[in-house]
């Protein structure tokens, strides 16, 4: 099980599993119903962001305002066609 929460790279051994339905509301302690969360995304989980997981097993990660945070790739500084390495 990998790290669920978008840009976050804290190693499995530091995380928490998070139901995706809390128990108390029915949800099964299973893989279906998990998520691998660093504390500090576990923590912010449970104080308005949210997770999802989409029926292909890609994971979105939401703010409060209901936005999605997308991670992009990092822009190079530096480098364009017939730009000297």
């Amino acid at each position: 099980m990998n790290v669920q929460s978008a840009g976050c790279d804290a190693p499995s051994y530091w995380c928490d599993v998070h139901h995706l339905v809390h128990w108390i509301d029915g949800g099964e302690t299973c893989e279906d119903n998990a998520g691998l969360l660093c504390e500090r995304h576990h923590t912010k989980v449970h104080h308005g962001f949210r997770i999802e997981r989409t029926p292909d097993g890609r994971w979105r990660t939401y703010r409060p305002d209901g936005t999605e945070i997308l991670i992009v790739e990092p822009f190079l500084i530096g480098v364009c066609p017939g730009t000297p390495t």
